[in-house]
């Protein structure tokens, strides 16, 4: 989706194939969800945010790239994100 939407590439981590991690996935977010966008951010190569996995909007890359969002869906008359 990311490659389609962003024109952006994705290389996925070792950690994918590595079951400790998803067991600790499991239950970490078993415990709290958000812990999900973490753990996500990791398999897909980025450093997660620990401390407020919660808070995608707040992150300088996910803010510019979802006003670049905006701003190509502007130009098209439609609005994407916040």
């Amino acid at each position: 989706m990311l490659g389609q939407e962003f024109n952006a590439a994705l290389t996925m981590t070792p950690e994918l194939d590595d079951i400790g991690y998803w067991w600790t996935f499991r239950e970490n977010t078993r415990d709290d969800a958000s812990w999900a966008v973490a753990f996500f951010d990791k398999f897909s190569g980025r450093e997660p945010d620990w401390d407020a996995p919660e808070l995608f909007f707040s992150r300088r890359r996910q803010r510019a790239a979802l006003a670049a969002a905006d701003q190509g869906a502007a130009e098209q008359g439609r609005r994407i994100g916040a």
